[in-house]
């Protein structure tokens, strides 16, 4: 007899980490408070189709314990064991979808139980019957005779008509947790003298993705020889293990090593579609290593996203491969910031909306451009004075207030004017080992400011007036008002104010 049939739950406290499931039906069956219809909703091998046997014991069991369970002694408990009982219905809606089936159902509901105290029809894969089917129950379900229960079971509740699911007291099974999995699989393998290792454990879990049937079919198969190891687990299940992810992970810095790599697992045969499955569990695990470094956390989210995509996008490939080698060329640094590689934009915005914006900054440019065209030829040899005088000829160290004294004289050596209109929306919040933090009110002008181009322009700014080479990181935060209009009043007396002109361009 196979595992999953031999350690099948026969109580509900045999039930795997549906907790809340079995205290509820528990509570209802003491109480006697159950009602007529359940709609039993989860994914495979949760344990639906073995809560409904249990609960159909319980009900008709002959010496109830005193807290819900059945006793699994008596002849109706034994005879729903064996599946004798026929008082206990079970169908297959994935076999008995038609009306037909339905009407012949309803039939023997009006039939008095045999030898039980009440019928129990238990449907699997409900959301298989037809629409005509479906409608033949619902009166059924609507008025049910006093002797009869139902249990209907789906992996597709979403498929099942809202007149059906209306009639039904209605239970969602989660996916199991690989813990309550691994503690499972420990007692299995106890009681059939298997050894297996701890990791191999934790790698059939995983694979089983929440399912315990899957999991206990699987243990099964590598038991065979009474020991599971880690490694023949993962060469079993074409899992290429964590050292090749380490080392995948590495060479991603580097396109030819990391296609090496890829062309080396395609050639092996493993499954590139697990592969990549396998690998965003291995980088979920490295975001929760490196929550401390912004840096990295920024590197291995941006790898998540494009290795996400590529797992949608092997499902239709012509070429397997290649969604996982785009993802290994759009996460390089080599090609990060490479204007050859013109990556379609992966947010939900529209082709129409940003060619509409591109024009849109364009416009404002000019604008800008245009008006300060004149004060700006004026100015540039006023500045180049000042900068003259200013310079020390003893350097002097970095600090906030040095960068805020010096904060409009900075505005001026930057000459694209969206840049200026992006740096007026922030002020400058930190400086720390030459590491300078600008705080932004706005989401939209920190990412024109993050963009490769905009930021090498302000730095060369901050170092022809500073002397002094220093990085750029961001924020979001609330920033103060007053000293944003402090700076702006500045120039209200020689020309329009920036924000007016964005104003009179978008309307």
């Amino acid at each position: 007899m196979s595992f999953y049939l031999k350690y099948r739950p026969q109580l509900f406290s045999d039930i795997v980490g549906q907790t809340h499931i079995k205290q509820t039906l528990l509570n209802a069956i003491c109480d006697n408070q159950l009602v007529h219809a359940y709609l039993f909703c989860g994914s495979r091998g949760t344990g639906k189709t073995s809560t409904a046997r249990i609960l159909a014991k319980a009900i008709n069991c002959i010496n109830r314990n005193t807290n819900g369970e059945p006793c699994n002694k008596c002849s109706i408990c034994e005879q729903t064991n064996t599946g004798n009982l026929v008082d206990l219905i079970e169908i297959d809606a994935a076999s008995n979808r038609g009306i037909d089936e339905i009407r012949e159902l309803k039939e023997k509901i009006q039939f008095s139980p045999t030898t039980a105290k009440k019928k129990i029809f238990i449907i699997d894969e409900v959301h298989m019957l037809t629409k005509e089917a479906f409608n033949a129950m619902l009166k059924t379900l609507e008025e049910p005779p006093l002797h009869a229960y139902f249990v209907l079971a789906t992996t597709e509740s979403h498929k099942i008509p809202e007149t059906i699911v209306s009639r039904c007291q209605q239970f969602n099974f989660k996916r199991i947790d690989e813990k309550d999995i691994i503690e499972r699989l420990k007692f299995i393998g106890d009681n059939e003298d298997i050894d297996a290792e701890d990791e191999a454990l934790k790698l059939i879990a995983r694979q089983a993705n929440g399912g315990l049937r899957d999991a206990i079919s699987i243990f099964e198969q590598l038991g065979s020889d009474k020991k599971i190891s880690y490694d023949e687990a993962r060469k079993n299940l074409g899992i290429v293990g964590h050292q090749f992810h380490e080392e995948f992970y590495s060479s991603l810095d580097n396109i030819k090593l990391a296609f090496n790599k890829l062309e080396e697992l395609n050639t092996q045969g493993y499954d590139l579609a697990k592969f990549n499955q396998e690998f965003l569990f291995f980088l979920r695990e490295k975001m929760l290593e490196n929550l401390d470094s912004k840096e990295d956390l920024n590197n291995i989210i941006q790898m998540i996203n494009n290795f996400t995509k590529s797992k949608e996008e092997i499902k239709s490939a012509i070429i397997p491969q290649l969604p996982i080698e785009i993802a290994i060329i759009k996460g390089s640094k080599e090609y990060a910031t490479d204007k050859v590689l013109n990556y379609p934009d992966d947010t939900d915005t529209s082709k129409e909306e940003k060619n509409s914006t591109k024009l849109k900054e364009k416009d404002i440019e000019e604008e800008v451009e245009n008006n300060n065209n004149i004060l700006d030829k004026k100015e540039d040899n006023s500045n180049k004075l000042k900068d003259k005088q200013n310079i020390s000829t003893i350097k002097q160290e970095l600090t906030l207030e040095l960068l805020n004294n010096n904060w409009e004289r900075i505005l001026e050596h930057i000459k694209t004017p969206f840049i200026k209109i992006s740096l007026k929306d922030s002020i400058a919040d930190k400086v720390e080992s030459n590491i300078v933090t600008l705080k932004f009110k706005s989401q939209f002008h920190m990412a024109k400011i993050n963009e490769s181009k905009n930021k090498i322009e302000v730095l060369k700014a901050i170092e022809e007036v500073l002397d002094h080479k220093v990085k750029i990181e961001t924020k979001i935060g609330v920033v103060d008002e007053s000293k944003i209009n402090k700076k702006d009043n500045k120039e209200s007396n020689n020309k329009e104010s920036i924000q007016d002109m964005i104003k009179e361009i978008f309307g």
